[in-house]
C-alpha cells in the first residue's frame, strides 16, 4: 500500500464511523424508547425478556463503541503522521484532503493557487508524509 492509499483511509474511516454511530444511536433509542402514554395505562408483562434484550442492545453498542474507537485510534496515526510534515504548506494540504476531505478544487482556492500547482505540492507533501511514515513506523 503506498502513502496515499494509507492517507485515503480516513475518508472510508469517517463513513464508517458515522454509519456505526447511527446503528449506536438506533440500538440506544430501542434501549430507551421515547413512550407516550397519554394517560393510558399501559399493562407490562412480567419475565426478563426485557432485560435478556437490554444486556444484548447494551453488549451490542459496547461492540460497537470498540469498532468506532478502532477507528478513531487509526484516523489518529493518519493525523500524526500528517502533523509531522515539517512544510506548513505541505501540512495544510494533507489535512485538508486526507483529513477534512476536501475537493482539489476547494484546496486550491483556499490556499490562493492554480489547482495544477497544488498537484505539485501534493506530489511533494506525499513524499514528506511517506518519510515520516517510515521513520515512526520504522519501516524501510
Amino acid at each position: 500500500m503506498n502513502i496515499k492509499d494509507w492517507l485515503n483511509r480516513g475518508y472510508y474511516i469517517e463513513r464508517e464511523i458515522k454509519m456505526l454511530e447511527a446503528e449506536r444511536t438506533k440500538a440506544y433509542n430501542a434501549l430507551f424508547p421515547v413512550q407516550k402514554y397519554d394517560g393510558i395505562k399501559v399493562q407490562t408483562s412480567s419475565g426478563n425478556s426485557y432485560q435478556q434484550l437490554q444486556d444484548k442492545l447494551l453488549h451490542y453498542e459496547e461492540l460497537l463503541d470498540n469498532r468506532i474507537d478502532t477507528l478513531y485510534d487509526t484516523k489518529c496515526e493518519i493525523f500524526q503522521v500528517i502533523s509531522h510534515v515539517g512544510d506548513n504548506v505541505f501540512r495544510e494540504i494533507l489535512i485538508l484532503r486526507y483529513i477534512s476531505f476536501h475537493r482539489w478544487e476547494e484546496i486550491a482556492d483556499g490556499l490562493n493557487y492554480d489547482i495544477r500547482h497544488v498537484f505539485r505540492l501534493h506530489k511533494k507533501a506525499l513524499s514528506a508524509a511517506e518519510s515520516v511514515y517510515r521513520e515512526l513506523f520504522n519501516m524501510s
